[in-house]
């Protein structure tokens, strides 16, 4: 399964999608990330189509996104217009790890108290 997908190149600017684990545990309210994510709209769908070419997203990762397992998010990007790919390659595996702790850090601020109620 791949972690980052390139779905579109622009004058230097990349449009992709990264594929990380829904957090396990609870928020302190009680609930599991996975079920707040959902009910959010933060997980639960792809903007990948599904088969098994180039920007398409298997139906197996389809399915592990679907159920809320597997978190997708689009994430916008901009370097020189002259990188190789050797370069991009090099560039997505030193940013994805910031990106992906970045988005489910403001998430688990964001739902932190999501979902408490009083008696």
């Amino acid at each position: 399964m791949a972690q980052v997908h390139v779905l579109e190149y622009s004058d230097g600017r990349f449009r992709f999608v990264i594929h990380t684990a829904t957090p396990a545990g609870n928020n302190t309210a009680g609930f599991a990330w996975s079920i707040l994510l959902l009910q959010k709209g933060y997980s639960g769908r792809t903007v990948m189509t599904e088969g098994s070419g180039p920007g398409q997203i298997t139906p197996e990762e389809k399915a592990e996104i679907v159920a809320g397992t597997l978190l997708e998010f689009e994430v916008r990007i901009e370097a020189s217009p002259t990188i190789t790919g050797g370069q991009l390659q090099t560039l997505l595996q030193d940013q994805a790890p910031g990106i992906i702790t970045a988005q489910l850090d403001q998430w688990r601020q964001e739902l932190r108290f999501f979902g408490a109620t009083r008696a």
